[in-house]
């Protein structure tokens, strides 16, 4: 029986976004409608997502080609704030372990950290490391590529008077799809570009750092009638073969 959009995001609601999603669970459901009904859904599903600090993203396949995971990552990629994610981080362990953060919200050298915190800066240099080995790089659901650019990012929130540590923006270029040369990321041991063969498990990688730094989960909308058209139908936006529509 159909049902409004109201309920229907109400549903969704109480029976995933109230914690399922937030304890670890995921979920695809679909909706059909005409597209007053789907902008309105749209609409409905951002603001369950914002009123539960969930981030949200809206994908449109006549837009991006959906069939090419890689593509896929990007687009979320390109809407997550790496720097401000890492930076929460970073200031959330220091808390945790009873040292302040000279500078809420703002990048710091560890001499500044040490100094507000009266500890020696080498003692504090190794406690940190350790820190990061425990809670990233001993992280195993995450991939190994994935975990070395997190720790990047988190590292460069110590360098606030350098424009570019020689890693920060290449990490973010290559977790956007906007790296030219995967060169500047082998002293970082990042080897391979994001592509098809392990988008995917960048892309369960992610889920599984906004978890760490705290965000209880992500709602993605995907805009899927572009699958639906024959290259006749087809005025603007992607064009999907028969096979490229299987992998979508």
């Amino acid at each position: 029986v159909p049902i409004g959009v109201a309920e229907w995001v109400e549903r969704m609601s109480g029976e995933y976004l109230d914690g399922f999603i937030s304890n670890g669970g995921s979920a695809v459901k679909f909706a059909v409608g005409d597209e007053a009904l789907l902008t309105a859904l749209r609409g409905g599903l951002r603001d369950a997502a914002t009123q539960r600090a969930l981030l949200f993203f809206e994908v449109d396949a006549a837009d991006l080609k959906l069939h090419m995971i890689h593509d896929l990552f990007f687009a979320l990629a390109r809407e997550v704030d790496w720097e401000a994610i890492a930076q929460r981080f970073i200031e959330g362990i220091f808390v945790r372990h009873e040292y302040s953060w000279p500078q809420a919200g703002q990048p710091v050298t560890i001499g500044e950290i040490a100094e507000a915190n009266l500890v020696a800066p080498n003692l504090l240099q190794k406690e940190l490391q350790q820190w990061l080995t425990a809670e990233i790089w001993n992280d195993s659901r995450m991939t190994q590529d994935f975990r070395n650019a997190m720790m990047r990012l988190c590292l460069s929130r110590f360098e606030p008077t350098a424009d570019d540590d020689g890693h920060r923006l290449p990490v973010l270029e290559w977790l956007r799809g906007d790296l030219k040369a995967i060169a500047p990321l082998k002293s970082a041991g990042i080897f391979t570009r994001v592509g098809r063969h392990n988008a995917r498990s960048m892309l369960s990688s992610m889920c599984r750092w906004l978890a760490v730094t705290g965000h209880p989960g992500l709602l993605v909308t995907l805009d899927i009638r572009q699958l639906g058209k024959t290259a006749r139908e087809v005025t603007s936006g992607h064009r999907y073969t028969n096979a490229a529509v299987m992998d979508a």
